[in-house]
């Protein structure tokens, strides 16, 4: 459902999925010096399938016919880009994710918190990894920012965060 409903917002919007990764790439290839190009975040399927281990059978319910609604009626593309350039702005994006996270408390957790926290890990690995004057550039969505400059001197339990959940 997910899938069909991100195909359906990328078409309306006539963007590629991934698009935004393809544009880091490209301008990661202008730097100089020249720069490698990581993708860090942590696999899609992991944090997909404790977002689903989080939440309850209702509020899977409430997920899946939420995902099928808005599919069905999403906006025209000119209301989709308004709506995408207000997401930018990190408050709105924050507010966006609390009104998520109160709707599904569950997956605020999986979502962005230890996306966080992998992010800030992954981050500080390759920071650690680089000569002195070396500069990383990182792109990363709006509503990641706080949360990757809050866990960057914490220690974070990689495997607590990446390990698939048990199925009851």
């Amino acid at each position: 459902l997910y899938s069909w409903f991100l195909s359906n917002v990328s078409t309306r919007l006539e963007v590629a999925p991934g698009e935004e990764f393809r544009v880091a790439y490209e301008e990661s290839k202008k730097l100089s010096p020249p720069s490698a190009f990581l993708l860090i975040d942590r696999p899609v399927h992991i944090t997909i399938a404790r977002m689903w281990a989080g939440i309850t059978t209702w509020e899977k319910l409430k997920l899946c016919w939420m995902l099928v609604r808005e599919t069905l009626l999403i906006p025209s593309a000119d209301e989709l880009n308004e709506m995408v350039e207000n997401l930018k702005q990190t408050d709105a994006m924050t507010m966006a994710v609390m009104e998520l996270g109160s709707r599904f408390p569950g997956l605020i957790e999986p979502l962005m918190t230890e996306r966080d926290q992998y992010l800030s890990y992954m981050l500080r690995k390759k920071a650690s990894s680089v000569s002195e004057g070396v500069r990383i550039v990182a792109v990363v969505g709006a509503g990641h920012i706080a949360g990757i400059k809050k866990f960057w001197d914490e220690q974070i339990d990689l495997h607590r965060i990446c390990c698939m959940p048990v199925s009851r």
